[in-house]
């Protein structure tokens, strides 16, 4: 399936917001805006299959109604550890406000110029088998796996080393300015290869980060 991405400001919200609308009220969010669908929001929408719900109702269910809500044709935007690893690359992310979305092939239009074409996600069809309240296996386990993970975060450690990572009166406006901030080749190494980790080719991508950081690009 493909289909013309249409104009209207771009709308993101969160599991909360959309449990907030009823099903009539979610139907128009596809009417007025462009529904840009974050991967946390499908992540923590799968992770209520092992929430208990106050209401009574099953886990199941909860997630089956809120897919139910959930727009038929999301434009799901590409993982921010994706957009980061990539930018270290040389690969500049655009700061123009628009969604980043995973694929697209160019082709010639119908106007003499080039459109973008962009296949229906993956996520268009796991969301429609969660309204039919299908879910796999595999997807239980992630569940479990993001509620077991939940409980051994320590937020004030986490917090608190943030806070010792840059001080608040230093400002940072570009790449020259980072370098010089780390002072040492080991703190700048050591931060991207926190960046790069579990990306896949980390050994390769880490020795091209501190690279383009050493050029100043």
């Amino acid at each position: 399936m493909v289909s013309r991405m249409g104009a209207g400001p771009i709308l993101i919200f969160d599991k909360s917001a959309l449990q907030g609308l009823s099903v009539d009220e979610t139907v128009m969010l596809e009417q007025f805006f462009l529904v840009n669908i974050t991967p946390v929001f499908f992540i923590e929408t799968l992770a209520d299959l092992q929430k208990v719900d106050p209401s009574g109702r099953s886990p199941d269910a909860v997630v089956r109604d809120l897919a139910g809500k959930t727009p038929d044709n999301p434009y799901p935007n590409v993982f921010h550890r994706t957009l980061l690893v990539n930018d270290l690359l040389g690969y500049a992310v655009p700061l123009t406000g628009q969604i980043a979305l995973a694929g697209g092939v160019a082709k010639p239009d119908t106007r003499g110029g080039v459109s973008v074409v962009v296949d229906e996600p993956p996520e268009a069809e796991m969301v429609r088998r969660w309204q039919a309240g299908e879910f796999s296996e595999i997807e239980r386990l992630h569940a479990r796996r993001w509620r077991a993970g939940l409980t051994q975060i320590d937020f004030t450690r986490k917090i608190d080393m943030a806070r010792r990572l840059v001080p608040p009166d230093k400002l940072i406006v570009d790449l020259q300015g980072a370098w010089r901030f780390a002072g040492r080749p080991g703190r700048i190494r050591r931060a991207c290869r926190r960046a790069v980790r579990g990306s896949g080719s980390a050994a390769l991508q880490h020795i091209r980060a501190v690279r383009r950081l050493r050029a100043g690009r």
